[in-house]
């Protein structure tokens, strides 16, 4: 993972163990919250499921305001 990534996870107490990634999921019903790493915007096949959940974004692109925060 990127250093920059991981610097954020400590910052907030968190480990790569404690991190889900969507290509492991088979379903979506039992995510609460959805962090974007790394990008700005869902795929178009997880928009549907997950744009509601999109808590917060960390990325270096300018974010688009697509999702509520």
């Amino acid at each position: 993972m990127k250093l920059d990534i991981n610097m954020h996870l400590e910052e907030h107490k968190l480990q790569q163990s404690d991190l889900i990634f969507l290509d492991d999921l088979t379903t979506y019903d039992r995510i609460e919250e959805v962090a974007l790493i790394d990008h700005n915007k869902l795929d178009n096949s997880q928009e549907g499921p997950l744009a509601k959940k999109v808590t917060r974004i960390v990325d270096h692109h300018v974010d688009n305001n697509m999702y509520s925060e």
